[in-house]
């Protein structure tokens, strides 16, 4: 399956609501921040013809330049919030919901699957304790031949994944044209994971949908969460330790009128400074990881340019549980009770086989111990009972049911493998790889 790139108010509050966000979508955000839509081109059709290039290359993970690992002050773990109600009988039946998330290899290389297979697990989890009628499952990527092989795609059409064929939300050479912006792509810190980071905007166009949770594939629902889809906001989110917005999750209502608008306000000159953040609105918290892309752009555009009623941050202690602070882990009585985890400081069971965990993680809070368990459990039920296939002569599904020790040498080697050809690769491009120093 492929998609290609492509009520009258109630009452006077909601006019005025309405009116707002025309207003601020169309003249731009206050304050005198540049906004607007003109100018910007949007890739309504599927195209890779214009961009051939990598999100980013090798070179930036050995560099590191600019990387900054002085202290820094973590969000809050836990705050108050309100439950958003769950779905009336007809929202069931009737809302048109998907989950999406972002899988692609760096360069016009295959990758090893694991993102697809990664994708597979993580949406069976959400599968299993929604009550929704009409989901459906995407993954992003910008061309299904770099992103995977025969395998691959089987694995997909198995899990019943639409593949949704997207090129660079921001493009490279966007990137180039604007030095500042380019030079900043080199730093850990404000950077993150780079120009991948924004393609995970690309839900915001989803518009035949009413709403689009937007997942890591890191990520595994342990609880009914059919709630999040009902608030009336343009985007449910979470913090992170080290930022107000987390990247790895979101529930947004979309809309390509405002996905126009960030892209302008992103490929806006001198838009971002490390020193001063998004048009001098600083960062949340101070030294923000992935400023620059997407964590530091949707907080900003939630804090600065919409109005709060547009957003609803939830609790990470028990939405989005990332396992990172001692502080959280009083208020988690038992792990059962958190809606999702986010295994981003527990390893998961995706990457890392229940004999490693055992021996090299045994130190771990109970909290990790049990979520690890508990999503393994699961993963195994559904390798044996409904994906027996994908076990079959693929590392990664007989890392987890075996829980073998030497298959996470095997993958380590596999996947030194495939980054060695991906250098190879890269140093071959001279279009690219002219290290940009002079």
């Amino acid at each position: 399956h492929f998609i290609s790139s492509s009520s009258s108010t109630e009452t006077a509050m909601a006019a005025l609501a309405a009116v707002f966000l025309v207003l601020s979508l169309c003249s731009g955000p206050a304050r005198g921040d540049d906004g607007g839509t003109g100018g910007v081109a949007f890739d309504a059709e599927v195209s890779l013809e214009d961009d051939d290039m990598p999100y980013f290359g090798s070179r930036y993970d050995k560099e590191e330049k600019g990387n900054d690992h002085s202290p820094h002050i973590s969000e809050p773990g836990v705050i108050a919030y309100h439950k958003p109600l769950h779905p009336d009988m007809d929202g069931f039946k009737n809302m048109r919901i998907a989950v999406a998330t972002v899988a692609a290899p760096p360069a016009k290389t295959v990758g090893d699957n694991f993102y697809i297979f990664s994708a597979c697990l993580m949406f069976e989890s959400f599968r299993n304790v929604t009550h929704y009628s009409h989901v459906d499952y995407l993954v992003i990527v910008r061309n299904i031949s770099w992103s995977m092989d025969e395998d691959g795609l089987e694995i997909a059409r198995k899990c019943g994944i639409t593949l949704v064929e997207r090129p660079l939300f921001v493009k490279y050479k966007e990137a180039k044209e604007n030095p500042q912006f380019y030079e900043l792509l080199h730093d850990r810190l404000a950077a993150g994971i780079g120009l991948l980071d924004y393609d995970f905007l690309w839900p915001w166009s989803f518009e035949d949908y009413d709403k689009v949770l937007v997942l890591d594939t890191d990520v595994h629902i342990n609880r009914n969460i059919d709630h999040l889809f009902t608030p009336d906001v343009d985007m449910v989110f979470t913090s992170g330790p080290r930022s107000r917005v987390n990247g790895g999750f979101q529930v947004v209502r979309p809309n390509k009128t405002m996905l126009l608008h960030m892209k302008k306000l992103i490929l806006t000159p001198h838009a971002f400074s490390k020193e001063t953040g998004w048009f001098g609105k600083g960062t949340l918290p101070d030294k923000q990881l992935g400023a620059m892309t997407l964590q530091g752009f949707l907080t900003y555009y939630f804090h600065h340019v919409m109005p709060p009623s547009h957003s609803l941050q939830l609790s990470r202690h028990m939405y989005n549980f990332q396992f990172d602070s001692e502080a959280m882990f009083p208020h988690v009585t038992e792990c059962a009770t958190i809606y999702f985890y986010h295994f981003t400081s527990c390893p998961s069971p995706q990457e890392v086989s229940e004999h490693f965990f055992r021996t090299q993680r045994a130190g771990r809070h109970d909290v990790c111990k049990c979520g690890f368990f508990r999503t393994l459990e699961f993963y195994r039920w559904v390798l044996k009972d409904k994906y027996a296939t994908l076990t079959d002569n693929f590392l990664y599904g007989l890392r987890i049911t075996t829980g073998d020790r030497v298959l996470d040498r095997d993958i380590k080697k596999l996947r030194r493998k495939k980054q060695n050809d991906y250098d190879d690769n890269d140093d071959d491009n001279d279009e690219y790889n002219d290290d940009d120093d002079d």
